[in-house]
């Protein structure tokens, strides 16, 4: 029986898949403030954003590229870490680390045989 199997309903996971943590999100805080229609518009966008070069200086450029040669490498600072606020009349919210999220999902529908691991920061809303 795998780990998965015995979770409880009411249990956190500590750490998701990129596309397991995207499904888990309905919606972010990025939405309203960049004018996003929707969740697959910010997956959409972070992701372009992630696959640009680092060398172009853009907010979460090179997250790609990294996490694809190295996985998830946990930062130094506390804003980067994945965040999901609960308890929004508007549902599960994405908080921090679209970029991360949106980088591990791609790399996992390209090669399902790799699962990127993230670790979840759960927050009140």
């Amino acid at each position: 029986m795998s780990a998965k199997d015995n979770l409880n309903p009411h249990q956190l996971k500590l750490f998701m898949g990129g596309q397991e943590f995207q499904a888990a999100s309905t919606h972010s805080v990025d939405m309203d403030m960049m004018g996003l229609s929707g969740m697959e518009d910010v997956w959409e966008t972070k992701l372009s954003e992630a696959m640009l070069p680092k060398e172009s200086r853009e907010h979460g450029a090179g997250t790609y590229d990294s996490m694809k040669e190295h996985g998830y490498n946990p930062s130094l600072s506390k804003w980067d870490t994945p965040t999901l606020w609960l308890g929004n009349s508007r549902g599960v919210t994405q908080g921090e680390g679209h970029h991360r999220v949106a980088s591990a999902a791609a790399i996992e529908r390209t090669d399902p045989k790799r699962n990127i691991w993230i670790p979840v920061n759960y927050r009140e809303w």
